[in-house]
């Protein structure tokens, strides 16, 4: 999920969604912005890497 991101940015739900159903795509956002890897603003399935993200 976060080489998605990484590499695609905002666009990464929409790669990640053609190629897997949608509720699995969220279910492998959650985790990591719970861990504080990824944040979004208005919109689960537009995040941007966070610090600890990139580190």
């Amino acid at each position: 999920m976060l080489g998605a991101v990484a590499e695609h940015g905002m666009g990464a739900w929409g790669v990640l969604a053609g190629r897997f159903p949608g509720k699995v795509v969220v279910a492998a956002l959650r985790p990591e912005i719970e861990r504080r890897r990824l944040e979004f603003g208005v919109a689960e399935h537009l995040p941007w890497l966070t610090d600890r993200g990139r580190s």
